[in-house]
C-alpha cells in the first residue's frame, strides 16, 4: 500500500461527506475513514458526452485541486478531501490532472473540522 495521498472535491453538509456525481450504493453521502470501492463502468460526460470508465475522481496534489474548485459555481458546500487510493488510471479528456481510482480511503477533510486516522 502507497503512504501517497490523493485530494477529492466533496460537499458536507449537515456533518456529512458527499460526492459530487456518481455516488455509492445509491447514497452520495459516504464514510470516512473506511476504503470504499467505486462501481467501474462506461459512463459519459453530461448527455452524449465524451465516454470514459467511472472511478473515484482524484488529483495528486492539492494545489490542482484548489485550482480544480473555479469551475464550480457553487462553492460554500465543497470541502477537499485527504485520501489514499489504489488502482489509478488517468481521466484523458480532462480539463485538468484528473485520475480515476478504484478504491478510495478518506484520511481528513479540510474547510471544516480536520479529521485524522491512524488508522491507514
Amino acid at each position: 500500500m502507497s503512504d501517497e495521498y490523493y485530494y477529492k472535491i466533496m460537499d458536507y453538509e449537515n456533518g456529512k461527506l458527499k460526492t459530487l456525481f456518481h455516488g455509492l450504493n445509491g447514497s452520495k453521502t459516504i464514510p470516512m475513514l473506511e476504503w470504499l470501492e467505486a462501481k467501474v463502468a462506461v459512463v459519459h460526460d453530461g448527455s452524449n458526452g465524451t465516454k470514459y470508465m467511472s472511478g473515484w475522481h482524484v488529483f495528486e496534489k492539492y494545489n490542482e485541486c484548489q485550482e480544480y474548485l473555479k469551475y464550480f459555481k457553487n462553492l460554500k458546500p465543497k470541502v477537499i478531501a485527504k485520501c489514499k487510493a489504489q488502482y489509478l488510471w488517468s481521466k484523458h479528456h480532462s480539463k485538468a490532472n484528473v485520475l480515476l481510482a478504484k478504491w478510495l480511503y478518506v484520511v481528513s477533510i479540510t474547510g471544516g473540522k480536520e479529521i485524522e486516522s491512524n488508522r491507514i
